[in-house]
């Protein structure tokens, strides 16, 4: 989406960084009332192994390294080169939110009230050359994300796991031992929580749990040549312009059900402009008939895809499971002051932000974080402007606050053409309101290192989310806490820390009524928009084409509704 890339995933996600987040002993659950996909989309076909298939992109993956990988087009991407305890199904719709055994024999064994787990590993396991995959090198890929290193990936086993606070992964303390992980023989691994993780199953698809083998880890390099225990094997990588994905002939397919892995390359191009993708896409000529592209149709062709009957064949489309908000830094002048910050909420243009974006097709209007397809979701809205924003209203307030003059705020936007044209509809939207607003380029790439640094993010930055699993657990704390504030890797952007708020979340963690803690995470939404911490804009929607002979493009919601990678073939 054009406001911003998506966030976690399962950013899977796919999210933070938390003194100490236990979640609900019984999720949220769903109640989507959207499709993934159209024509073929929403019908799978039976694989057909062998070709290439190519991604073109308009940016690099932020991370590759599974202790980093936080982000959706990377946690999607990534099931081809590593696996871990749980994955999802592959499945298109609500069944594909559903997790089964991957390297694990099951689901897992709970014990101690879901304090701890007990996984087994299934026979035969073998990274890429064919040495085996053990429980000590999943131990160990859990240790890395404990390295300040390594601050971007998913926070629940490094703010949860028994042993947090002490331990400061494997480089810092090379003779130190992760006591909230123990694995007694190499087919074995049991994790102990400070809380109870009854939600287990869906924390194990995270790339957290995918094994590294300690004599092939390069620290901080390691992002760029992960060693493989998935189906494929990275055999050419230079960032920032291309990836080369071949067999790992050790893989077996038949203890990995879920993933399909049909091609027999995957290659990816990147930096390439959006405009030209959809141009080459459109024109569906050559290798690029069996391409995809992990962005959206470019709102000047929006039109074209989703009217024209033979390029409406091969769309996809439907709802990504996502919110996408701005966020304004509680903790920096002018958004120190909730009157400024309710200000902003009755100025921003959502309406030409959109238009200035695609249009309808990215999204319904928001005005919450939990998302509709989370049984917490609740209809309000606290700041009525049809979403198009009460300028009048909002210059009054600001004046009231003590600005009569107006305010100066900087917005940080990805670099990308159409990013940057939102940015412009934004800026050109708030300006009658008082707000004077200097948009700063981010690369694409580097966005969330950047924001993710609150020292360096700018007052206002666009972000996306998506639920973890479906509950509001994996939403609000990870992104709202106070604990979830960190210097570097903060998804926090915000910064909000309000003791009131934490204490509901404490509750509705322990909270095993799952009717009962939907009630209190819906409290809590309302809470942020009566704080004004942050501006709701979109429940989004893809809308993306492939070429005409690439099959099973059905979107993953766990995957911010993106082509499953897993499961695509090409014929």
């Amino acid at each position: 989406m054009s406001w911003s890339p998506t966030r976690a995933r399962t950013r899977l996600p796919a999210l933070v960084g938390l003194a100490a987040l236990a979640l609900t002993a019984a999720c949220g659950g769903s109640t989507t009332k959207t499709s993934s996909g159209t024509g073929e989309s929403a019908k799978p076909v039976a694989g057909k192994k062998g070709g290439t298939l190519t991604l073109l992109s308009s940016a690099d993956f932020e991370h590759l390294d599974p202790a980093r990988v936080y982000v959706t087009n990377s946690s999607d991407f990534s099931r081809l080169i590593y696996r871990t305890l749980t994955t999802y199904d592959n499945k298109p719709g609500l069944p594909g939110t559903q997790v089964v055994p991957d390297l694990a024999t099951d689901l897992g064994t709970a014990s101690d009230g879901a304090k701890t787990w007990t996984f087994h590993l299934k026979p035969g396991l073998k990274y890429e050359d064919g040495t085996a995959i053990t429980s000590q090198d999943i131990k160990y890929g859990v240790e890395r994300t404990f390295s300040d290193l390594l601050p971007e990936g998913a926070p629940y086993f490094n703010t949860l796991l028994v042993g947090t606070g002490t331990y400061k992964g494997p480089y810092k303390d090379p003779k130190g031992d992760l006591k909230g992980v123990e694995t007694p023989d190499a087919t074995t691994i049991i994790f102990h929580f400070m809380k109870p993780l009854a939600d287990m199953r869906y924390a194990a698809a995270l790339p957290t749990t995918a094994p590294v083998p300690k004599a092939k880890d390069t620290g901080v390099k390691y992002d760029a040549r992960p060693f493989s225990s998935g189906p494929y094997k990275i055999a050419n990588y230079t960032r920032g312009k291309s990836i080369s994905l071949v067999r790992n002939t050790f893989w077996d397919p038949k203890s990995a059900p879920a993933i399909g892995a049909y091609p027999d390359t995957v290659e990816g191009l990147f930096n390439l402009d959006g405009a030209t993708i959809d141009q080459r896409l459109l024109a569906d000529n050559g290798p690029d008939q069996t391409a995809i592209t992990d962005g959206q149709v470019q709102p000047e062709n929006v039109v074209k895809v989703t009217t024209d009957p033979a390029v409406k064949a091969r769309s996809i489309t439907g709802f990504d499971n996502s919110v996408s908000y701005t966020a304004m830094d509680t903790t920096k002048a002018p958004f120190d002051k909730l009157a400024v910050r309710q200000a902003m909420e009755y100025a921003y243009p959502k309406f030409a932000a959109r238009l200035a974006g695609g249009g309808s097709s990215l999204g319904d209007f928001a005005n919450s974080v939990i998302v509709p397809t989370l049984s917490a979701h609740k209809d309000f809205d606290l700041y009525p402007t049809g979403n198009k924003g009460d300028p009048a209203k909002a210059k009054q307030m600001l004046a009231a606050a003590g600005f009569p003059n107006g305010v100066t705020v900087t917005l940080g936007s990805s670099d990308t053409p159409s990013s940057l044209k939102v940015s412009a509809a934004v800026k050109a939207g708030l300006a009658p309101a008082g707000f004077n607003v200097t948009i700063v380029p981010i690369p694409t790439a580097k966005y969330y290192d950047t924001i993710g640094t609150p020292a360096k993010q700018p007052n206002l930055v666009n972000y996306g989310w998506i639920p973890d699993w479906p509950s509001a657990s994996t939403v609000l704390p990870p992104l709202f806490t106070c604990g979830a504030i960190k210097p570097q890797g903060n998804n926090n952007v915000a910064n909000y820390c309000n003791k009131e708020f934490d204490a509901l979340s404490d509750k509705a963690l322990a909270t095993t009524d799952p009717k009962a803690a939907d009630e209190i995470w819906g409290q809590m939404d309302q809470m942020l928009l009566k704080d004004a911490v942050i501006i709701p804009k979109l429940y989004g929607k893809v809308l993306s084409i492939a070429g005409s002979k690439v099959k099973n493009t059905y979107g993953a919601l766990p995957f911010g509704g993106e082509v499953d990678l897993a499961n695509v073939s090409v014929q």
